[in-house]
């Protein structure tokens, strides 16, 4: 599954409704808006956003001039509350990526560009803890809301002070989790206490009157003891109401310690039935609004608005994608920035989602500059460079050993200004991989850099499944097992050998920019011709 976020928010639209007439300037101070138009790549390095921060910087410099050579002003990093601060302390972060942070924010400094964040991202492999169990408890445990709010503070102490550093916000996506959860809770003695405890039952009784929630509950207990409500009850709109609340007080708690804070607010609408049996979209244009944020934050796809499997053109797709912005900025009063810009889906599980046929991209990308400067202050994209979604923790050896069990004789040494692992004879190394359930039914591919001076055996187990290759010198090795194979990767040399960039994966997430290993794609054009037009 590819972790953007559990949901692609890209349901067929319910709302028809055009609004227009918002000036996208807004009534802020220019002073709390980048200075000029963002034209932004979400940047992982050549890894992805759930490993990125176990990984070296060694292609940094480089990858940033690239980024600014195609018309890009701006990156923007994923920031995991786990990795960054892994114990509920107010005092303990990861040195190493706090370290990576400024590192980052230093050089996009020497090349002239931009850093934005996105705070609280919801996934990494820090460790095998429940990472969800975070944010479900943030929801109503002081304890955990006074570590986030720490987290938060220590991101906006390390950043603020760089002349890179332009704005960060939230994501609907990260806290979005729970909702998923809910649905099993509807008459269960779990789901009711939590309800209690997490404030659902107290906003519902305070907002609504009893025949009111007769009506929506269908039964008489419901409506004077209220409970989370099932997806299939017209009492479920409650619940989208109550969650949009507790997203905006959250918003506004973190702003105190995180000045200008913005969110990513949800476009598309959430379907909920109706007392006769009709359905209907909740729209949760009350999240738009983004506290004290100078500008509201969204994420566009191509895909919104239409229907399942319908094959879009890029002229009528990107008049669909001004049309929602509208809706976004009338909503929010603000000026819009587009986090997350989503041209293509590859995504396992959302093949039947709208489409541009691909002929028709680079027109669409190209309208779409357009668009942006005439109804946002920017947009960032999510795949500059397709990456493998790689189970592998500390792929790099930039943490030393650190994630990986060792037999033998196994260090870490430089080569080439690349922290590498070095095996003797008969050594191995090895990782779990039971707690990362992102491996298919299909295929699972190996890959690696691999060293040797002379010819050397090396065996891969995956499960338990053995390849063995002979390598010799400086190469890229590529093997492919069977999906699912099993819940741990073991790499032994039969003689002395050195590793790097270990990946093991059964998906690749595309955008046409930049291949995996660099190479240009097909929508280079069509993205370096929106960045133009944006100016």
């Amino acid at each position: 599954m590819n972790k953007r976020g559990l949901r692609r928010g890209a349901l067929t639209l319910l709302c028809t409704a055009l609004l227009l007439g918002t000036n996208v300037t807004g009534a802020l101070g220019a002073e709390a808006l980048p200075k000029a138009p963002v034209k932004g790549v979400t940047y992982a390095g050549h890894e992805w956003a759930i490993n990125f921060w176990s990984t070296e910087t060694e292609y940094l410099e480089e990858d940033l001039r690239q980024i600014r050579e195609d018309g890009f002003n701006t990156i923007i990093l994923c920031v995991p509350w786990r990795e960054f601060q892994p114990y509920l302390s107010n005092s303990f972060f990861n040195d190493y990526a706090i370290t990576k942070l400024q590192e980052i924010c230093r050089e996009a400094e020497e090349q002239g560009l931009s850093v934005m964040l996105r705070l609280g991202y919801s996934w990494d492999y820090y460790d095998n803890s429940d990472v969800l169990a975070r944010y479900e408890r943030l929801i109503w445990d002081d304890t955990y809301l006074d570590a986030w709010k720490a987290y938060a503070k220590k991101i906006y102490e390390t950043v603020s002070p760089y002349a890179s550093y332009q704005g960060a916000f939230l994501t609907w996506e990260d806290f979005w989790n729970f909702v998923d959860k809910e649905k099993t809770l509807p008459g269960t003695y779990n789901g009711r206490k939590l309800a209690e405890n997490m404030g659902f039952r107290d906003y519902v009784l305070s907002h609504y009157d009893r025949e009111t929630l007769l009506e929506l509950y269908g039964e008489e207990d419901l409506a004077e003891d209220p409970e989370f409500p099932a997806p299939d009850s017209p009492a479920y709109k409650l619940f989208f109401e109550w969650y949009d609340q507790w997203l905006n007080e959250l918003l506004q708690e973190t702003q105190e310690v995180f000045p200008g804070l913005s969110m990513e607010c949800r476009l598309d609408q959430d379907p909920y039935p109706l007392p006769d049996g009709s359905l209907a979209g909740y729209n949760h244009s009350a999240t738009f609004p983004c506290g004290s944020a100078a500008y509201s934050s969204v994420m566009l796809s191509a895909s919104m608005g239409y229907p399942e499997g319908m094959e879009l053109n890029a002229v009528d797709t990107a008049a669909m994608s001004a049309h929602l912005l509208s809706n976004s900025a009338a909503y929010g009063g603000k000026p819009v920035f587009v986090d997350q810009f989503l041209y293509m889906e590859t995504t396992p599980g959302y093949e039947q989602l709208p489409y541009l046929p691909e002929e028709q991209v680079n027109d669409y990308l190209t309208r779409m500059g357009d668009v942006f400067r005439r109804q946002t202050i920017g947009y960032g994209i999510w795949t500059y460079r397709d990456y493998a979604d790689s189970v592998i923790y500390n792929p790099e050896f930039g943490l030393k050993l650190k994630g990986w069990d060792t037999m033998g004789t196994v260090s870490v040494t430089e080569q080439d200004g690349s922290l590498m692992a070095k095996l003797s004879q008969g050594a191995s190394i090895s990782q779990d991989l039971s707690y990362r359930n992102y491996l298919s039914e299909d295929k699972v591919m190996f890959e690696a850099r691999v060293i040797a001076e002379s010819p050397t055996t090396l065996t891969v187990t995956v499960g338990g499944i053995s390849k063995k290759v002979t390598v010799q010198g400086d190469s890229l090795l590529e093997l492919e097992f069977p999906g699912k194979s099993g819940e741990k990767i073991q790499i032994r040399g039969g003689g002395q050998v050195l590793l790097d960039n270990i990946k093991l994966y059964s998906h690749l997430t595309e955008g046409g920019i930049y291949e995996l290993h660099g190479e240009p794609g097909p929508y280079l054009e069509g993205i370096r011709a929106c960045n133009a037009a944006i100016g």
